[in-house]
């Protein structure tokens, strides 16, 4: 039984390549399908991204992943056989396993710790059971890769760091209010980037939302889809003194919020704090805004280093996931090589418990007992044999080998050792 992985991601290949092989994924399927019914690959399922295609499988014999890939460039006139090579990735037994676990944890993806590829990778899993193309390894190995995956950010703390610099606005305005539940916010312009602030404040539980604009047709535009009011730009003065919270993002050239506005604004305010959030570029905010008293004027170089600086914490928190999915990795590669080692072990008991039949039908003639005391006779003849046969299955478990190919030798050693040849385990399919 081998475990295996083919894929192409951000890292190894151009857009141009990751694009050929996402809209032809109907072919792979059709191939993978094809390949099921020959037997070469008994369980097959696809994680697909923007920014990768990955094919997990398991197969009995070593599948030669560089002629599927080859068959598949050359099937949808795509990329040259050399150029999928260059841009691909193969991993097999163990690594597959980590990779699976690192990718569904964030720790591969093109921004370190995101949490979408976990919901992309359940979402593989589902669409797999689905088809009905997972078996009994990939069920496992899809589980626990999300059960650790969760385990790793939650016991890391990579999800906690703000590596969006929209996002990062809301981590700023948490420092200054604590929560921002119910707090007014008003957003200046419609610019993409306040507009993306806007949406993750909202999502943190921000209250009534008043969008200002030069003309008030565009600014009740933009407040239809934020579920807010609308104010032409002449009332900024009145959206500065009842907002907590202000997102400026215009493309004016010159400064629309001053000193003196603000400074207006603050004394009706009486002494409530306001948080300035200034994305624009060109800036719409005056730089001696941030010296009024309970005023806190951040801009876009002051989001970036809050994302500069949680870029880092998040990187010392991807090492701390690491060793967590580390564990996981060992757990999983302890089920899977009892797995591989299942049926040679059944093997061996069965052939243990033939002998032990054979000398009781041998012997239970030669004895003048009743039916009881033979019964005796047998259960001792199994604990003989058990206690002979006991350190051995030990040493095997022990000793069965860490990768697929280790595995494999060991397995035909010990069959020919233990003369097992062409002798079926009483139950084919171990249990999980």
């Amino acid at each position: 039984m081998h475990l295996f992985l083919v894929g192409v991601n951000h890292k190894t290949a151009p857009l141009q390549i990751r694009e050929h092989v996402s809209r032809h994924l109907g072919t792979l399927r059709r191939r993978l399908k094809a390949l099921s019914r020959m037997r070469a690959v008994d369980e097959w399922c696809i994680l697909s991204t923007c920014n990768r295609v990955e094919l997990y499988g398991i197969s009995s014999v070593k599948p030669d992943l560089e002629r599927l890939l080859a068959r598949f460039t050359v099937d949808t006139g795509g990329p040259t056989p050399d150029e999928m090579k260059e841009a691909s990735y193969c991993h097999f037994g163990e690594q597959a396993i980590a990779h699976l676990m690192e990718v569904a944890a964030g720790l591969d993806s093109m921004i370190l710790g995101e949490g979408q590829i976990g919901g992309q990778t359940r979402s593989a899993f589902k669409q797999g059971q689905a088809d009905r193309t997972l078996g009994p390894v990939l069920t496992r190995l899809f589980s626990n890769a999300i059960r650790w995956a969760k385990k790793a950010r939650e016991q890391s703390g990579l999800s906690r760091f703000a590596v969006d610099v929209a996002y990062a606005a809301v981590e700023l305005a948490r420092r200054i209010f604590g929560t921002l539940s119910g707090l007014p916010v008003a957003i200046v312009g419609s610019g993409k980037m306040g507009q993306l602030a806007l949406t993750h404040l909202q999502r943190a539980g921000t209250g009534q939302v008043t969008v200002l604009n030069r003309t008030l047709e565009n600014a009740q535009t933009l407040a239809n889809t934020v579920g807010g009011q609308a104010l032409s730009l002449s009332s900024l003065g009145k959206g500065l003194q009842e907002a907590d919270v202000v997102i400026s993002s215009t493309g004016a050239c010159d400064f629309i919020i001053t000193k003196a506005l603000v400074e207006k604004a603050m004394k009706e305010r009486v002494g409530k704090p306001l948080f300035i959030l200034d994305v624009a570029v060109p800036r719409d905010v005056e730089e001696t805004v941030g010296e009024l008293a309970n005023v806190y004027l951040y801009n876009v170089d002051d989001l970036q280093g809050v994302v500069d600086a949680n870029l880092q914490k998040r990187k010392q928190a991807a090492t701390k996931a690491q060793s967590v999915i580390a564990e996981g990795v060992l757990e999983f590669g302890k089920w899977l090589h009892g797995r591989r080692l299942s049926p040679l072990l059944s093997r061996l008991e069965d052939q243990v418990e033939s002998v032990v039949q054979s000398e009781f039908d041998r012997l239970k003639n030669k004895v003048d007992s009743n039916d009881e005391d033979k019964e005796r006779i047998r259960e001792s003849l199994r604990r003989v044999a058990k206690k002979v046969i006991h350190p051995c299955l030990s040493r095997l478990r022990r000793l069965g080998g860490e990768t697929d190919e280790e595995s494999e030798t060991f397995v035909s050693l010990a069959t020919t050792l233990f003369g097992l040849e062409g002798k079926e385990a009483s139950d084919d399919d171990p249990k999980e």
